[in-house]
């Protein structure tokens, strides 16, 4: 019984040490998805746009709320995603030793959409 249950906890801190690993590797590749795809969003000729009192934006404007839904939009629904999918059960961790890595694939998942959209919207245009 004692045996089991060392094993199950070294089991447990592997698994945690490796997360912790990964979680690093996952922050770079965020960082690189921001900025392709935020290079990606410059190369696509901007329409039209328009503020909500019906002016035209300027493509400065346009430029700042991109940048500003990739950095902040974009990771905290990562973190609302992350938030959910932690409760589903794996390999007997806690909540909070999976939300961080769970939260950091629902950020990766949702940049690499919007690549697809960008890439979509470079042959379509």
């Amino acid at each position: 019984m004692e045996n089991k249950t060392l094993d199950i906890e070294s089991s447990n801190r592997e698994t945690i040490m490796l997360l912790k690993s990964r979680t690093k590797r996952l922050i770079i590749y965020i960082g690189m998805m921001i900025v392709i795809n935020f290079l990606m969003s410059i190369l696509i000729k901007n329409g039209e746009a328009r503020h909500l009192t019906g002016e035209s934006a300027t493509t400065e404007e346009i430029k700042t709320a991109t940048l500003s839904t990739l950095l902040f939009g974009i990771t905290i629904l990562g973190f609302l995603i992350g938030s959910i999918v932690s409760f589903i059960p794996y390999k007997e961790l806690k909540y909070r030793e999976k939300y961080l890595y769970f939260s950091l694939i629902s950020i990766i998942g949702i940049h690499f959409l919007a690549f697809i959209l960008e890439i979509r919207n470079l042959i379509l245009f």
